[in-house]
């Protein structure tokens, strides 16, 4: 192969680089200057105007400009457009040097100069399903790449990826990526898109049952629309499935078929419902009756929405607690300062009044946490010390997860008490508190002063009401 000479200025970089960023080259500018460039460039013929087109070298290349060399030694290949876009990916693929949004530009290059997946695969030496993961990362719009961090793995970004049906719930993505936030997002947005999931079937579904909709409003979540009684309802955590549900009950049902359907669409998780509806037309029953439970529809949204934002904390915290407890028992060791964290756990728990704590909770959290290797840790009762305090970490969180529920975090001294010392021996083993966590660890949730006072005058208020409502 044929070494030439040529000036630097008669030398341009590829613009179908897929290497976004040639990064800092001064160590490799000095060693240059020592030592000279051992290995030529790889550059195309030049063109009318004299200058070649750089395919392999693009650091070698910056490196010597500012060694201040005049001329570096290349190789000169005759190469189609597509021949240069696959020799760059490759290079840079088997050189650890592409980050993930660089190698997905890169596919997307050879994408237009019309190669397919398998020429794709089979010119890089990736699998067929590797290129299109890459090809689909590739699908990000080119402005929201610009917000993303560089060096976000291919699992956040194909997450990304996957949400471009929904701009609004993928902009939230994009705004937590990198961040402590990012899973807590991740977890929310999943639940946005089943809940619209849950609302689309059951749309479907009251169509195919030939039944009227009738809309309902957040404030009707506990109360019947005017003119119609509820006989049944159905919500997304009671029925994953609304369609199975609603045919299930219309099959079995041997009252009167209902003659319309209500559908709250908006409100939140606890409110999402569906309502099957018969007329009610006994006029005296019905003010009496509307009145009371308007009453009663009131202070029950009020109160769902008071408790509400507990609730989904409670829900998305527990099971991130959970999954990180989970990857501590998968390591072959305990992680940095577990021994710590977990002296920290037993010093917390110590300080808990744990005896209405129930055996059946801790076993089934438990089971939860160590998941297939339950079998293996009962059998071993001579686990080596490395292993024990990783069961012992696990057991002890199992013990304190089970005293937590929505409640606890609108309670200050369950705060202090119980979830502050859990919070602090995770994140001595690692775990990261996400924003919204940390606002519920001070106390943003627990009802103020006179929020309790506001309670305790409707309780007096309401006591014959409810009691009133109770029986019948």
């Amino acid at each position: 192969t044929t070494v030439t000479m040529l000036p630097i200025d008669a030398i341009r970089p590829n613009d179908a680089n897929p290497r976004s960023e040639i990064g800092d080259v001064s160590e490799l500018a000095m060693s240059i200057a020592s030592q000279g460039i051992q290995q030529a460039l790889v550059v195309t013929p030049a063109n009318q105007e004299g200058r070649h087109t750089l395919v392999i070298g693009h650091r070698r290349l910056a490196a010597a400009e500012q060694a201040g060399l005049a001329t570096v030694p290349c190789i000169i290949t005759d190469m189609d457009e597509q021949t240069q876009a696959e020799v760059m990916l490759v290079e840079n693929i088997h050189r650890d040097q592409l980050t993930a949004l660089d190698e997905a530009r890169g596919y997307a290059h050879l994408l237009d100069l019309g190669e397919d997946v398998d020429q794709m695969a089979k010119a890089t030496g990736r699998s067929r399903s590797t290129v299109q993961r890459r090809l689909k990362i590739s699908s990000i719009d080119d402005e929201k790449i610009l917000a993303l961090p560089s060096q976000l793995s291919f699992e956040e970004l194909e997450t990304i990826a996957d949400f471009r049906d929904d701009e609004g719930l993928q902009d939230q993505l994009i705004k937590a990526a990198g961040t402590n936030n990012w899973n807590m997002t991740l977890h929310q947005v999943q639940a946005k898109r089943s809940l619209d999931k849950w609302i689309e079937q059951a749309q479907e579904a009251i169509k195919q049952a030939g039944l009227p909709i009738v809309p309902l409003t957040p404030s009707q979540s506990w109360s019947d629309p005017e003119g119609w009684r509820t006989i049944a309802r159905f919500s997304p955590d009671t029925d994953p499935d609304p369609k199975q549900a609603l045919d299930t009950w219309l099959e079995e049902w041997e009252g009167d078929k209902p003659t319309a359907a209500g559908l709250l669409d908006r409100g939140g998780q606890w409110r999402v419902k569906i309502t099957l509806l018969e007329p009610y037309t006994q006029q005296d029953q019905e003010d009496e009756r509307r009145q009371r439970e308007d009453d009663l529809a009131r202070w029950q949204a009020e109160q769902e929405a008071e408790i509400a934002p507990a609730k989904q904390l409670d829900t998305a915290s527990h099971d991130l607690r959970l999954a990180y407890t989970q990857r501590l028992m998968s390591l072959k060791r305990p992680a940095k300062n577990q021994s710590q964290a977990l002296s920290m756990l037993v010093i917390a728990q110590a300080s808990q009044r744990t005896w209405w704590v129930s055996r059946d909770q801790v076993r089934d959290t438990w089971r939860a946490i160590v998941q297939d290797q339950e079998a293996e840790l009962a059998q071993k009762a001579d686990l080596d010390e490395s292993r024990r305090t990783q069961t012992a970490f696990a057991l002890c969180h199992a013990i304190m997860e089970t005293q937590i529920n929505h409640e606890t975090w609108r309670s200050q001294d369950d705060i202090d008490g119980l979830l502050k010392p859990l919070y602090r021996a995770l994140q001595t083993a690692g775990y990261a508190i996400s924003d919204e966590e940390q606002s519920g660890l001070d106390g943003d949730l627990v009802p103020r002063p006179e929020e309790e006072d506001n309670e305790g005058n409707e309780d007096e208020t309401d006591d014959g009401d409810q009691e009133e409502d109770t029986k019948e």
